[in-house]
């Protein structure tokens, strides 16, 4: 009888701590879920995303001939954790699975890398379309927009969504124009409808060959056009960011 009880209560034993590795992999597994990686060796610094109205110039005898367009800038920087004491550096940083929503036609849109490295013209030449496709930064000595190169030790990398031919304007009587709401009025255009939200996954991958994957989420543009031409946003609360590895 003795030995019977023994039994039973070794089989409880056992059970009580299955139970308790079971429960503690679910609460870690959870835990992952919702906090995800918490020593990342290189994480997000700022990101700061430019709106513009902007303009192409079209044919025409006209003091102004001109097609609107709409571009958001993208300015991602990644920094290396001082209390991660690995020597790991960075190996690439990718953009992929590029999505838009509440916008009527993707057409219109076109995801565009920097050719040059002067800020305020890096996408002067710039013309294929990168949205469908993935985008990468290789890791370097230094940062280098137009090779699409990022510091090996931390960097920036950037990229443009551009919202073209949303309508023209033509004009003989206004000596100068000003880009600004005031502008899409005479064009006829709805500033809402230049409303539109973009995802996309950032990836930072580690000469470990680690890869930390997150999904961004934007409203573009950042703000409205009524007193300017452009509006910058500055973001560097990344609490809600939550990367993981792939």
């Amino acid at each position: 009888m003795k030995e019977e009880k023994k039994k039973v209560i070794k089989k409880y034993i056992f059970l009580f701590f299955v139970f308790f590795i079971v429960l503690t992999s679910v609460f870690i597994m959870i835990r992952y879920q919702v906090e995800g990686e918490t020593q990342m060796p290189y994480k997000l610094n700022q990101i700061v995303i430019k709106s513009t109205l902007g303009s192409k110039d079209l044919e025409g005898d006209q003091l102004w001939n001109i097609e609107l367009l709409q571009n958001n800038d993208i300015y991602i920087y990644i920094n290396k954790d001082d209390n991660h004491h690995d020597d790991l550096k960075i190996e690439k940083v990718s953009i992929e699975n590029i999505k838009f929503e509440n916008i009527d036609d993707t057409e219109k849109i076109k995801v565009l890398l920097p050719t040059g490295n002067n800020l305020d013209n890096i996408y002067v030449n710039s013309t294929k379309d990168y949205k469908n496709e993935k985008i990468e930064f290789l890791g370097s000595n230094v940062d280098s927009l137009d090779k699409h190169e990022i510091c090996e030790e931390g960097g920036m990398i950037a990229f443009r969504i551009e919202n073209s031919n949303l309508g023209t304007y033509t004009s003989d009587k206004d000596k100068e124009i000003k880009y600004d709401s005031s502008l899409l009025e005479k064009a006829k255009i709805d500033e809402n409808s230049l409303k539109y939200k973009v995802s996309f996954d950032l990836i930072i991958e580690t000469t470990s060959g680690v890869k930390y994957k997150t999904t961004l989420n934007y409203e573009m543009p950042v703000d409205s056009f009524k007193d300017s031409g452009i509006n910058t946003k500055v973001i560097e609360d990344f609490s809600d960011v939550v990367f993981k590895r792939e």
